[in-house]
């Protein structure tokens, strides 16, 4: 019966190794974490990702991706202004770990990453004219989280993860938690 199991465990572990990669698609929610004037003027906002995922092992996967955060600033309800919104467009890479046996149907997993990211300020509307902000910078950030994974067939995947995001930004470092739910094909 060992014996059965453990090449059950080896036949799965190496099914999942042979597909090479896989993609991800996901978007959702933002956090505006710190620096204070960050987390007091700007609301939650929301942000889309796609990423490459390459299989280092059953385990273990190593991806490419971009992101793109935005989070619309608080008017405190000032009528006829707009704009205003604070957008990161990030892209970079990470080292996925997932916990579990392959073929599982639910794997929780850890991420942490780094990569490039840009930040800027979109116009002001509602004014007169717009108010441009000259306010663009790329920077380094780094990232760690955790989700889990739910099996929806024999290619997908339905997953949600949570991290912290750290960009090294002029001043005080800029902080949020993106909350993603996505496909992973």
């Amino acid at each position: 019966i060992l014996t059965v199991i453990l090449a059950f465990v080896a036949m799965s572990a190496s099914a999942q190794v042979s597909k090479p990669f896989n993609i991800y698609v996901g978007g959702g929610l933002n956090l505006p974490m710190s620096p204070e004037i960050f987390k007091d003027y700007w609301k939650t906002g929301f942000h889309g990702m796609g990423a490459f995922g390459f299989n280092s092992g059953p385990n273990l996967q190593i991806l490419g991706k971009i992101e793109y955060h935005t989070f619309p600033f608080d008017f405190g309800g000032i009528p006829g202004l707009s704009g205003m919104s604070f957008n990161t467009l990030m892209y970079g890479g990470a080292a996925k770990f997932d916990f579990g046996v392959p073929m599982a149907p639910t794997k929780p997993f850890v991420l942490g990453g780094m990569g490039m990211a840009t930040l800027s300020v979109s116009d002001l509307e509602g004014v007169g004219a717009p108010i441009s902000f000259d306010v663009s910078e790329t920077k380094i950030y780094i990232e760690f989280g955790g989700g889990v994974e739910f099996k929806m067939g024999p290619t997908m995947n339905l997953f949600l993860m949570g991290r912290y995001v750290n960009v090294s930004s002029e001043g005080d470092a800029t902080a949020f938690v993106p909350i993603t739910v996505g496909l992973k094909f």
